[in-house]
């Protein structure tokens, strides 16, 4: 028998899905800043024909990954808290912000950074850099 949500379970129902969206406008930025780096880097690259330059675009690129995971796994996290408070509030404490204790161990954070949504993004951008770097080398 569920529990009849109160106001103040509302409440917390919309600091929850404040954090949430903050993480992912979080996750978004963080994917336009490497785009951003990486591309800058690869231009400097080409433009001062150093082959390098493409190469250490890499270092950012990996940061932002880790940094993109962990985005990711904090709103899985705060999703499940979510979902407890909504479905079982009497079984959170009122207006508790902690959600690292509803992890699931077979979604570990290595588990988030090598998803779907992060290898379509980071290892084409890294492997365009390599590329790049590699044709410039040979030319």
């Amino acid at each position: 028998m569920a529990t009849e949500l109160t106001d103040n379970h509302i409440t917390h129902l919309g600091m929850i899905q404040d954090v949430i969206k903050r993480l992912a406008d979080n996750s978004f930025s963080v994917r336009r800043w490497t785009l951003v780096t990486v591309g800058a880097l690869i231009a400097l690259a080409v433009r001062a024909d150093e082959p390098i330059l493409a190469y250490a675009s890499l270092g950012p690129a990996l940061i932002f990954w880790r940094l993109d995971g962990y985005y990711l796994r904090q709103e899985q996290l705060f999703r499940r808290l979510y979902d407890r408070v909504r479905t079982n509030p009497d079984s959170v404490e009122p207006f508790a912000m902690w959600a690292p204790d509803l992890a699931s161990p077979r979604e570990s954070y290595r588990s988030v950074m090598f998803s779907i949504t992060e290898i379509l993004v980071y290892p084409p951008i890294m492997l365009t850099a390599i590329i790049i770097s590699l044709v410039m080398q040979l030319c």
